[in-house]
């Protein structure tokens, strides 16, 4: 198994190595936000703060 690595570039494989990293965490990242309801929960937590600070 080692000679399959020994002719590869180290730059090309750190590179593929990093660029499959930001995959999984862009795609983790999108199931996270499906999950939590981003848009919708930040805009209502934000819209109704003002609300709620003048009612004191």
């Amino acid at each position: 198994m080692h000679r399959i690595w020994l002719g590869l570039d180290p730059k090309i494989v750190m590179g593929c190595l990093g660029g499959a990293v930001s995959i999984i965490v862009l795609v983790i990242h999108a199931f996270a936000f499906n999950v939590v309801g981003y848009p919708k929960s930040t805009m209502a937590k934000y819209s109704s703060a003002p609300a709620a600070a003048s009612a004191r």
